[in-house]
């Protein structure tokens, strides 16, 4: 079987290899390479700064999984380790071919509190490697667990192809814009200009319901990024080179989280605009 605990960096110059955990090291990294660093800043940047939005998603759409336990075993009954439980946490990686799990591993009356599995969302393999050891076990379920995890399992894999399966939508004109109400800073407390469905304009176009961000902090951009509109919200064209910071676009995330019910029934024209402003949530925790 093979590791599934491969270590990835980012090779951003010659042979140096980086693994980003915070944005102090983002800092560091781009005082020590310097303009090489540029070409990837935005992208790099990105995913520093989205990692604490990433984990108030998960406790969205795998809050039932949090602090649930599952029982595994040994597939070699004569290692060391022949059973554990693992408690889940939160997702690290999420892939087809190797999903890192974090949570707790309770194996030999000894809990590691911060500790990891993988699986292979195609195949179903399960594998944990000792914290500080050298030895890595094939797991298999426990019968008293198989029924929550295969749910577990399948909410994942769900996620996995909605993010897949997120198209590259774009504008094909400016008009379809106009069939959107327009949200100022002033109004939404965000930093960047929204623009949300106020018609039903996601039935006429033939997609699911979304808001558009304009690219950028002047009136006078013309590019958008569209988001979709759910408890788990999706960038819908990562093509586009963002032009405002990943701070803005993770607020807009929150924006959308908060107030999907608002942004659903104005679509639906089930409230007026005057209502969705006057119940929309405008602070961002």
């Amino acid at each position: 079987m093979k590791n599934y605990f491969k270590q990835e960096g980012l090779n951003m110059a010659g042979n140096t290899a980086v693994q980003l955990t915070n944005e102090e090291h983002l800092v560091s990294i781009k005082h020590a390479i310097g303009e090489e660093l540029t070409a990837y800043e935005n992208q790099l940047y990105l995913m520093v700064s989205n990692i604490e939005t990433e984990l108030e998603m998960q406790k969205q759409w795998l809050k039932k999984f949090i602090g649930q336990g599952f029982a595994f075993t040994n597939k070699n009954p004569n290692a060391f380790i022949t059973k554990l439980t693992f408690i889940f946490e939160h997702v690290s990686i999420l892939h087809s071919d190797r999903t890192i799990l974090v949570g707790a591993v309770i194996s030999n009356k000894e809990t590691n509190s911060t500790d990891s599995i993988a699986i292979d969302l195609t195949t179903g393999d399960i594998q944990y490697r000792e914290r500080k050891g050298k030895y890595m076990y094939d797991l298999e379920v426990k019968d008293e667990s198989k029924v929550s995890w295969e749910y577990f399992v399948h909410e994942l894999r769900r996620r996995l192809d909605k993010i897949n399966h997120a198209t590259n939508y774009q504008l094909d004109s400016l008009e379809e814009l106009m069939e959107y109400m327009w949200l100022r800073p002033d109004t939404t407390n965000l930093q960047v200009d929204i623009f949300v469905d106020d018609g039903g304009s996601y039935l006429r176009h033939e997609h699911e319901l979304l808001l558009f961000v304009r690219n950028g902090y002047d009136t006078s951009v013309q590019e958008f990024i569209p988001i979709s509109i759910s408890q788990t919200p999706l960038i819908l064209n990562e093509n586009i080179e963002r032009h405002i910071s990943a701070k803005d676009i993770a607020d807009v995330l929150h924006f959308i989280v908060k107030n999907q019910e608002e942004l659903q029934a104005l679509a639906d024209r089930e409230i007026s605009q005057i209502e969705f402003v006057d119940g929309i949530v405008v602070s961002i925790n």
